[in-house]
This record gives structure tokens, C-alpha cells and sequence, in this order.
């Protein structure tokens, strides 16, 4: 969806525009400190959330032929 500040914001306007609250974070995903403080920022600002569009792209490391070799809910922070 948006890997660049410009695009996160374009992203994010795109749902302001339909009258919806919207923020974007740019966060390393691969390190639990990294998740936990985007939801942490994003809740301290906007409050629980509806929904959430993570657009974090490293899955396609852990498959075989388009086949999961490893489950979304197995991968460990260390792999």
C-alpha cells in the first residue's frame, strides 16, 4: 500500500476524505518493541481501533512454492 512518507500520507488522506480518522506509522514490525510501539501510539492517539491495515512485507520469506511453509501464528520474532 505505502512504503514512503508521501504515500503513507496519501494513504491516510484518502480515509480523512471519506470522514474517517486515520494515522500512519512508520515502525519496524520485525522487533516486538517496533509493533508494540506503533499500537501503542496509535491507540494513545485515536483510541481502540475498528481496524487495523498492516502492511508489513516480510510473509513471503517464510513460504515454499507459494505454499505457507510456516503458519503467520508460528513465526517466531527470531526467524
Amino acid at each position: 500500500m505505502a512504503r514512503t512518507p508521501s504515500e503513507q500520507d496519501a494513504v491516510g488522506s484518502a480515509f480523512r476524505d471519506l470522514g474517517r480518522h486515520a494515522r500512519t506509522t512508520d515502525a519496524e514490525l520485525t522487533t516486538s518493541r517496533g509493533a508494540n510501539r506503533a499500537v501503542r501510539e496509535t491507540i494513545g492517539e485515536l483510541g481502540q481501533p475498528d481496524f487495523l491495515i498492516n502492511n508489513a512485507g516480510a510473509y513471503r520469506l517464510f513460504t515454499n512454492h507459494l505454499t505457507h511453509a510456516v503458519t503467520a501464528l508460528d513465526i517466531t520474532e527470531g526467524d
